[in-house]
């Protein structure tokens, strides 16, 4: 899938990060879970010793005592990335694991690029 976004005169190209998978932590108090994300690919299916659905492009893995750990998809980047209605470039991801309180819709994420363009010094002034 093509990573990179051109949007007027910006060009947003994701490249660099699509060529290798993440790791990101919850700031939302009581989730332990370690999360995987992968821009614009899938992950591999075994991370952390935990298995991911195939396809996954963010997969959650939670601890289930002290050995077994739980892969649970956040959805498959199936769309290329794109600028949003803010102006700031977005890739979604869709048709995650099901739901556990809605079991007929899958999970879903969305990460947004929070984009500042860097000024040159002379400018400012």
């Amino acid at each position: 899938m093509h990573c990179a976004i051109k949007n007027g005169s910006n060009y947003f190209d994701l490249t660099a990060l699509a060529q290798t998978y993440h790791t990101a932590s919850s700031i939302i108090v009581g989730d332990d879970a370690t999360y995987y994300v992968s821009v614009c690919n899938s992950l591999p299916n075994v991370l952390d010793y935990a298995f991911c659905p195939p396809g996954s492009g963010i997969c959650r893995i939670t601890q289930d005592g002290a050995f077994t750990k739980f892969g649970q998809s956040l959805g498959k980047s199936e769309h290329p990335p794109f600028v949003d209605f803010m102006g700031f470039p977005t890739v979604i991801y869709t048709n995650g694991s099901t739901c556990e309180d809605k079991p007929d819709e899958p999970l879903r994420s969305r990460i947004i690029f929070y984009v500042t363009l860097m000024l040159e010094w002379e400018s400012l002034f």
